[in-house]
């Protein structure tokens, strides 16, 4: 600022006696200070957000700044060698800012991002230039040499060659860092804004300069100023998207601008008189000309703005609140985009599987995962998003990434774009090469970008969807397996009833074969009525009777009649133990757990193994004890414990003796009778009228033990097929039957 202020006050100084006026000297102080503050504050640290510009960068910035504040203020200046000199340092320090600041153009990382070697030869290079011209102005000002080359002045030329040099030396160092890191994100655009900007000053100075539209020093000059303003906005801007897009719209500007105006200016030097007209049309030209600049701005995009305009199209595709449909016209937006041979593929990492779509648009679903070493590569770069050929540039230095790339040249991909929800990495996107090989530009991976966070909340909706049916089939085959295994365990239970059931029903057959008599159907009403109950019972049973048809009848109608029928004999002194109830192996509880035990001759047992059964019954297990006499007259006597009294009490059926049940004595004997026979292994005997009399007449002390034992002995002695009354009176005569004995 003292410089620019010293100059301005020289200027305001020196004009009246230069020929000028004060308020030339007034507005190159003001003009100069306003350039400085402005250009300072443009390449300012960033308030918020990533910083782009080195530290070198800037301070390169700051040079040009002051160079641009100089060389406009001395503008304003009357015709002067001391501040024509001053103009000549102004562009000097604008031209090697400028360069400087091309050689520190910052990126946003990446793989990519290895810096190279500031190209100081150019800055070299530059500042000889200017330092020469600077030389021979000094000394032809203060009179020590004055040369004249090609009929100029010597500072003149040397002027006119340090500008061209400089620009030259700018396209030369833009070209170089486009070459060498092309691959860094943000830099490509920025080179290349350098390289057309510095171009197009060039030639306009060029043929302005041929076309005498100035002196060709003036023009040189100006056009060395608008490229070293230009370099240094493209290498210290903070937006790569924004240089680009300003680059394709000034590009496309003077695409069709250029022209017509350079027409003007031949058509206005030769008819000076047609000026006015010639301004005019060249002016609605011009308009015109604007309205189909942004046509063709988008046409000088990367790629004419292929991917831009797939992008865009992919991204309004996203937009649908199915995520099945979503991803469906995603996919198909990007494959009829870039041709119906490119297949983009979307990997679920939640879901663990591969998404595509035919040519027809039906979706595909794989089990397929991407190689984590590119998800981890992708999530480092820049936005997420990394280019097969960004890889494919350090695959020489970094081997870990050639099988990423030799992958991705498989499937044809151009880029991986990382898709996240909330900050987690739900899935990840291949963009199909479709032929590119040219770098990512910023846009691009910012239009990228831009979809994978659409694509974010689609990927997870559709993920926690899969995930959902991949659990309901897991849970489905689960539920399957299980209900097989259920039904498997249903028939082996219900093939394990039906035996239990059949062998209690062969048990309990004699009452279907007699039981016509009022008692003995009464005595089976009641069973069943008390089986029902599901209860512990007892069956009072006269001597010699059998009760294990009675148990088994009122066991089919209990609710354990699907589990076993167990019968323990209490009189066996193997079964009286407390041991064998309690602490062997499978004792008698246990065996009859989920049917039904029967416990004959109840008051033989020991009183203690009574109370243990009364107390560890179970309540999946039905209890029936089978006695000689009513249980109130046992458990008085000491023979039946109280508590096993309790558990049987006000349900007890009592057995009709065999001489109550005269109508079932002959289908009882007969049945008897063949049983014997069967036994014996003889031809079958039938049973005389004469014989069935005589049991008729018999009194049965022993009830149906001493029918048995009567008709097997007869069954033994008979020898025709009729068994006679003589062979049943000369046995009942002598039959014993051992008192208090039952079945």
């Amino acid at each position: 600022m003292f410089a620019v202020v010293y100059l301005g006050a020289a200027v305001l100084q020196g004009a009246p006696r230069q020929g000028g006026t004060r308020w030339s000297g007034y507005v190159a102080l003001g003009f100069g200070a306003l350039v400085l503050v402005l250009g300072w504050r443009a390449v300012r640290v960033p308030t918020r957000g990533l910083d782009l510009v080195t530290l070198r960068g800037r301070s390169s910035g700051h040079v040009v700044a002051t160079g641009a504040a100089i060389w406009l203020g001395m503008r304003f200046a009357p015709p002067a060698a001391s501040f024509d000199i001053a103009a000549l340092i102004g562009l000097a320090l604008a031209g090697v800012g400028s360069v400087a600041a091309l050689s520190h153009v910052g990126s946003l990382g990446g793989i990519a991002a290895v810096r190279k070697n500031a190209p100081w030869r150019a800055v070299v290079i530059v500042g000889g230039l200017w330092a020469l011209a600077l030389g021979l102005a000094v000394l032809a000002i203060t009179g020590q040499a004055r040369w004249i080359v090609l009929g100029r002045p010597a500072e003149q030329f040397a002027s006119l060659v340090a500008s061209l040099g400089s620009m030259t030396v700018t396209l030369v160092a833009a070209f170089q860092l486009y070459a060498q890191r092309r691959f860094e994100l943000g830099v490509a655009e920025r080179a290349a804004a350098a390289l057309w900007l510095t171009m197009f000053c060039m030639v306009v100075g060029v043929i302005a300069a041929l076309m005498e539209v100035a002196a060709p020093t003036e023009v040189v000059a100006a056009a060395a100023f608008a490229s070293a303003i230009a370099t240094s906005m493209s290498a210290l801007s903070q937006s790569p998207q924004r240089v680009s897009v300003a680059l394709r719209t000034v590009a496309a500007m003077l695409v069709l601008c250029a022209p017509l105006v350079s027409i003007a200016v031949v058509f206005a030097f030769k008819a000076p008189t047609h000026a006015g007209v010639i301004m005019f049309t060249t002016t609605i030209a011009a308009a015109l000309a604007g309205l189909v600049a942004p046509r063709l701005a988008g046409h000088l995009a990367p790629e004419r703005g292929r991917w831009l305009r797939v992008v865009a199209d992919a991204v309004r595709a996203a937009k649908d609140p199915d995520s099945a449909r979503a991803m469906t016209r995603v996919l198909s937006a990007v494959r009829e985009g870039l041709g119906v041979d490119c297949s983009p593929m979307l990997y679920r990492l939640t879901a663990g599987d591969c998404v595509t779509v035919d040519r027809a648009g039906y979706l595909h679903v794989d089990r397929a995962m991407a190689p984590s070493g590119l998800l981890d590569v992708s999530a480092t770069e820049p936005d997420g998003v990394v280019a097969t050929e960004t890889l494919r540039s350090v695959q020489v230095k970094r081997t870990a990434v050639r099988p990423l790339v030799t992958w991705l040249d498989e499937r044809e991909v151009g880029a991986a774009v990382v898709v996240r929800e909330e900050d987690v990495a739900v899935g990840l996107l291949l963009w199909p090469a479709a032929g590119r090989v040219a770098p990512l530009a910023y846009d691009e991976v910012v239009a990228l970008r831009q979809l994978a966070d659409h694509l974010g909340a689609v990927v997870g909706a559709s993920a926690l969807l899969a995930r959902s049916r991949a659990r309901q089939v897991e849970a489905d085959v689960v539920i399957g397996e299980a209900e097989g295994h259920v039904a498997t365990l249903r028939r082996e239970v219900e093939d394990r009833e039906a035996r239990q059931r059949a062998l209690a029903e062969m048990m309990a057959r004699p009452l279907s074969i007699a039981t016509a008599s009022p008692a003995a159907q009464q005595a089976r009403v009641e069973a069943r009525r008390l089986g029902t109950l599901g209860l512990p019972m007892a069956f009072i049973v006269p001597v010699g009777g059998q009760a294990m048809p009675w148990c088994a009848e009122a066991h089919l109608a209990s609710p354990f009649s699907g589990g076993p029928l167990v019968f323990v004999d209490g009189a066996a002194p193997a079964e009286q133990t407390l041991t064998r109830w309690s602490e062997e192996e499978h004792p008698p509880l246990e065996a009859a757990a989920g049917g039904t035990l029967v416990v004959r001759h109840a008051q033989a047992l020991p009183l203690e193994t009574q109370r243990y059964i009364a107390s560890a019954l179970p309540q999946t297990t039905g209890l029936m004890i089978v006695i000689s006499g009513l249980p109130d007259e046992l458990c008085r006597g000491g023979w039946l414990e109280e508590r096993l009294l309790d558990r049987v009490r006000s349900r007890v059926v009592c057995l009709p003796a065999l001489a109550e049940r005269a109508e079932d004595l002959r289908p009882l004997a007969v049945h008897m009778l063949a049983r014997a026979v069967a036994q014996s292994g003889r031809d079958p005997v039938e049973l005389s009228l004469e014989a069935q009399r005589v049991l008729n007449e018999h009194d049965w002390p022993g009830n149906e033990t001493e029918l048995e034992a009567v008709l097997l002995r007869a069954a033994l002695l008979c020898e025709g097929p009729t068994l006679g009354a003589d062979v049943l009176e000369s046995l009942m005569g002598k039959t014993v039957i051992p008192p208090a004995v039952s079945s």
